[in-house]
């Protein structure tokens, strides 16, 4: 009776360990969702988004795939009349002292970490004509994969 309470207990755990494992080694799936324009109003939430997006895609810990999905007027993160009149981001340098980083700067950082950048197929259409950022990592596409995979969403 012991040997076949052993033998289960081993099949119970090599099952666990065999799908299970995958599980725990696959990559959090995150979307911030960015809704204003950062030439206007929206400067500090693109910033932050930006930022968040490059923080978790550089952290050890989570190992995340992050998606900034850009609706309405946020689309115009992939604009480059945006970046024309040089808009500054704050950060916190390693010192801890607030400084000002071009937005164009957080940008290139966040998509030189990994990051992407879907862009709302009917906000984008709806606000054309704009010259886009030329970047492979910023699209429009339908978000509804996108969004169906999700682990977290992160509004802005």
């Amino acid at each position: 009776m012991k040997a076949l309470t052993g033998r289960i207990l081993a099949v119970l755990t090599l099952g666990f360990i065999i799908f299970a494992s995958p599980l725990a080694l696959a990559k959090d799936k995150i979307v911030l969702s960015l809704q204003q324009n950062p030439a206007e109003a929206g400067l500090e939430a693109s910033c932050v988004a930006l930022q968040l997006g490059t923080g978790l895609l550089m952290s050890e810990k989570e190992k995340a795939k992050v998606t900034i999905f850009a609706t309405l007027d946020g689309v115009y993160i992939a604009d480059e009349a945006t970046y024309d009149t040089d808009p500054q981001c704050e950060t916190i340098n390693e010192f801890g002292d607030l400084v000002p980083v071009p937005l164009e700067g957080v940008l290139n950082g966040f998509l030189n970490a990994g990051g992407e950048i879907l862009l709302c197929p009917l906000c984008f259409k709806a606000r054309q004509p704009f010259d886009r950022v030329e970047d492979p990592q910023i699209y429009v596409a339908s978000p509804i994969p996108l969004l169906l995979e999700a682990n977290k969403v992160i509004d802005y």
